[in-house]
């Protein structure tokens, strides 16, 4: 698999290219193959500029009937840019593989937490391969 950076500059509101998945190689992060454009919509955060991303979510984890939920194969855009706060959905890379979770923090380690309780909370751990991506900017159900 051909690999490049998935950063894209949105200078205003445009479709920019989405990925199938995102992984972290050298510590850099790179995008799987494009499958498609994401139509950056008006969202609560008013993305309007920046470096941005966009996925389609990877699992079930956080299908929710709040503003906190990716459902299985809904788009995400993903600010690059943006700090993840604890309680805020984000996009992090976990032991090789892409997941996105509501950050908690537990001591000196972080927790991924899903709605979907059929998943485990992950208590991210020194050996753990673990990188934040970025902060989930909106989630869209449209291609």
């Amino acid at each position: 698999m051909e690999c490049k950076l998935i950063r894209h500059e949105i200078t205003g509101w445009r479709n920019i290219p989405l990925y199938d998945e995102i992984k972290i190689i050298n510590g850099s992060i790179v995008n799987g193959n494009k499958i498609g454009e994401y139509q950056i919509i008006e969202s609560d955060n008013e993305v309007k500029e920046g470096m941005f991303t966009a996925i389609m979510a990877p699992d079930d984890a956080m299908n929710a009937n709040d503003s906190k939920r990716a459902p299985k194969s809904s788009l995400v855009l993903i600010d690059l840019e943006a700090h993840v706060e604890e309680g805020e959905l984000g996009v992090f890379f976990y032991n090789g593989i892409c997941i996105i979770r509501i950050l908690k923090s537990q001591g000196k380690y972080p927790v991924l937490t899903a709605h979907n309780k059929t998943y485990s909370d992950i208590q991210v751990i020194k050996d753990d391969e673990f990188y934040v991506i970025g902060r989930v900017a909106e989630v869209s159900m449209k291609v």
